[in-house]
């Protein structure tokens, strides 16, 4: 009895380890296909965050590049702005008038347009060509002082002929003369109205003004 018991013993920790053993061999497949699943699935989060990243990454490119280009833009535009301001501070200005100063008050000299038809059609030529048409260069004192008359009525209101007439009157007794109101009024005239580019006018307001200290 006891060698049979021994026996039983001995094959029923056989069938158990051979049970065990089988157990085992089976579950290794089912673990092997467990841990491949999960690398799998692993391997798949992988790649989702990768191509995530990936986009995040070309977004913040295009953002930066987007950015880099508007900077451009902006830094272009603000020196085309200062070379447009630049030039603006260069360019010189045209006087806004002549002025012809009697008896302690400067007088307005400017031609209008409508003045200068009317001297045109008076004189059936353009003002250039009495510009300096008269002996010596300067044209005759009833000229100038027409011209002077047409450039003084729209900024001293009713003024009329007579009264320029004694306006020069006076500037005379004062000192001037005609060579004078021609070099510093009458000329001016022509170079505050348009006849000019502003440069030349700019140039012939130096050249009279140095004309009229030597003549003094």
């Amino acid at each position: 009895m006891g060698i049979e018991k021994i026996s039983g013993q001995a094959a029923y920790q056989s069938h158990a380890t051979q049970a065990a053993q089988v157990n085992k061999v089976s579950a290794a497949p089912a673990a092997e296909t467990n841990n491949s699943k999960d690398s799998v699935n692993n391997a798949a989060h992988i790649a989702a965050v990768m191509q995530v990243s990936t986009s995040q990454k070309a977004n913040a490119d295009s953002n930066s590049s987007n950015n880099g280009n508007s900077g451009a833009q902006s830094s272009f535009k603000q020196q085309e702005e200062q070379k447009e301001e630049a030039t603006a501070e260069v360019s010189p200005k045209r006087k806004p008038f002549a002025l012809w100063e009697v008896g302690g008050k400067k007088y307005k000299l400017k031609l209008k347009t409508a003045a200068i038809v009317e001297l045109e059609s008076k004189y059936k030529t353009n003002l250039m060509n009495i510009m300096g048409s008269g002996q010596g260069g300067m044209p005759a004192l009833s000229v100038m002082l027409d011209v002077a008359h047409a450039a003084m009525k729209d900024w001293q209101h009713g003024i009329t002929k007579q009264e320029v007439q004694s306006l020069f009157e006076k500037y005379i007794e004062e000192g001037g003369s005609q060579l004078s109101f021609y070099m510093t009024v009458y000329m001016e005239i022509f170079t505050v109205s348009g006849f000019f580019s502003v440069n030349l006018s700019n140039q012939m307001s130096g050249a009279l003004q140095e004309a009229k200290e030597e003549a003094l």
